[in-house]
């Protein structure tokens, strides 16, 4: 009877005592190295947005590229002096933005492509707006800086 009890025991405990030794040595999955110049545009791009939250028109002259195209999530498509010109004057007032699931993936050292989620706290001629939506952004390397050409935001339906 003794004899009976140890081997249901000791078959009843092999099996995770295996497990917890095949799960200590088994190696850890490590995130994905992130390179240089993916932590220099993940940087700029977040630059951008504080710089909208400030309305540093200086500060986004320098990052925007002169042939920029930037589609708002109404679908109205800006140049670069049209989306400064909106900030410089007040027409839009970016009051926040909160960027989450932020990916950047990178081409040949020479452009970037950096996709994720934003929540937005926008005052549009005078009307205070709140929405939550996704962002591309294209940023390219020229003379030595990166540069955002071309962004694009889709807004997120409530619910």
């Amino acid at each position: 009877m003794r004899w009976s009890r140890f081997l249901v025991s000791f078959f009843l405990v092999l099996p995770a005592a295996l497990a917890g030794v095949q799960g200590a040595s088994a190696p850890r999955a490590e995130a994905p190295a992130v390179s240089p110049v993916e932590n220099e545009v993940r940087a700029l791009d977040s630059r951008r947005f504080e710089a909208m939250i400030r309305g540093d028109v200086g500060q986004l002259d320098r990052i925007l590229g002169a042939d920029l195209t930037y589609t708002h999530t109404s679908g109205d498509l800006e140049t670069k002096k049209q989306f400064l010109d909106a900030i410089s004057t007040g027409q839009v007032q970016y009051l926040s933005i909160i960027p989450s699931d932020v990916h950047v993936r990178v081409f040949n050292a020479a452009a970037a492509v950096v996709t994720g989620r934003i929540g937005l706290k926008v005052k549009f001629r005078g009307t205070d707006i709140a929405f939550d939506a996704r962002y591309t952004a294209v940023y390219v390397l020229r003379d030595a800086r990166w540069q955002l050409v071309a962004s694009q935001s889709t807004r997120i339906p409530a619910g």
